[in-house]
């Protein structure tokens, strides 16, 4: 199980944010042929250290960044879908960093066919050949609320389950819904475990809840099941309480220092950064020094796809931080033939962007290479 810091070898010993790549986008940066102002889709590929040389004859210098996330429960929701080519499929394993997400998320919206073990298997053989780390297929708790659990309770009762779910719920006494998510994680984290290739990835537990007394249970139901490492799912994200908690009771029991490895699902805040990277410090320094602590969000690929934004400026100064983003469709026609670049610096100018007491400037335009070559009607 190789360590990130080798790829940041400027930065080390810092918890690593994960872009939670898009299944379209992973497709769209194998074409050489997709061209927009003479760049090829094959500039998309953050992975290639082509991008870090800035080879245009090879690869664009649009942004090199060797870590990524990638879901299976996008890319390989169908077998025809798991076989195409993507920009991680294609990476130079020895020179990048990814974690598979197994599909939970796509279970808890209801967008993923559910066909039992044959589904799981599908997924874990997916991260597998994909991935340097692999994760259970959780039911998320966030399917409670939506009503997404409630046909697999009635599935799981039907196939015979419905005294494991009785003794479950004697036990916790947390109610139907959230032990049937229970129940179908620990039925497939156990099959994962069992056909799982240790030599091909590490293995992380999904760990899930939406409060104190779900997410203890929880932990308490699988922390046997723990090999390499947790992910951190449903309320751990937002409630940093829930997470340190955690955190502790794996301490407490010795599995801490077992671990290589911690991910935090769908959390990207410049606060988490801090805090993940101090923690992820304070542990290496007094429990477990190969640990290594990861973060995703989707929110760049969510931006572009479905809000049609991109990032415009960004601001950090000692009250908050943050970033501003704008919609090209909004902008007046007088604008389509401005570079992407002048553009953010229009904008920045616009929002009377003042320097902190220091003097310094907080709030910048994002300035990229894409930005030197594209216009504003490019985006249209």
């Amino acid at each position: 199980m190789r360590s990130i810091d080798p790829l940041f070898p400027s930065e080390p010993n810092r918890a690593r944010y994960l872009p939670a790549i898009s299944h379209e986008y992973a497709v769209a940066a194998t074409r050489n042929k997709l061209q927009i102002a003479g760049l090829s889709g094959k500039s998309l590929d953050y992975l290639s250290k082509g991008n870090a040389r800035g080879d245009e004859d090879t690869v664009s210098r649009h942004f090199y960044y060797p870590c990524t996330l990638t879901s299976a429960g996008q890319a390989a929701r169908t077998v025809a879908k798991s076989q195409h080519t993507t920009m991680v499929s294609q990476r130079d394993r020895a020179g990048t960093f990814v974690i598979a997400d197994s599909g939970g998320y796509q279970i808890q919206q209801g967008k993923l066919p559910w066909e039992g073990d044959a589904t799981v298997r599908r997924m874990l053989r997916w991260m597998e050949d994909t991935a340097d780390w692999v994760m259970a297929l959780d039911f998320p708790t966030g399917g409670i609320t939506k009503g997404t659990i409630i046909p697999h309770i009635r599935r799981l009762q039907g196939e015979g389950h419905g005294n494991a779910l009785d003794s479950l719920i004697q036990s916790n006494q947390l109610g139907m819904p959230f032990n049937a998510c229970l129940l179908q994680t620990r039925i497939n984290t156990d099959l994962m475990l069992a056909e799982r290739d240790p030599a091909k990835a590490g293995f992380l537990v999904v760990l899930q809840g939406r409060n104190e007394s779900e997410s203890s249970a929880w932990y308490q139901e699988f922390r046997s099941r723990i090999t390499d490492g947790v992910a951190f799912a449903g309320g751990h994200a937002r409630s940093y309480a829930l997470f340190l908690s955690r955190i502790l009771d794996m301490r407490a029991d010795g599995t801490l220092k077992e671990l290589k490895h911690i991910h935090v699902l769908g959390t990207s805040t410049i606060e988490c950064a801090v805090l993940f990277t101090h923690i992820q410090r304070l542990i290496r320094q007094f429990d477990n020094p190969d640990l290594q602590i990861t973060y995703d969000t989707a929110s760049p690929f969510l931006l572009a796809f479905k809000a049609y934004k991109l990032y415009t400026s960004y601001g950090l100064d000692y009250v908050s931080s943050g970033f501003a983003d704008d919609a090209p469709s909004e902008v007046d026609p007088s604008v389509y033939g401005v570079p992407i670049n002048e553009w953010c610096w229009r904008l920045t100018e616009q929002r009377n962007i003042e320097c902190d007491a220091m003097g310094r400037d907080m709030q910048s335009p994002v300035q990229t290479y894409v930005g030197t070559k594209l216009t504003v009607g490019d985006l249209l």
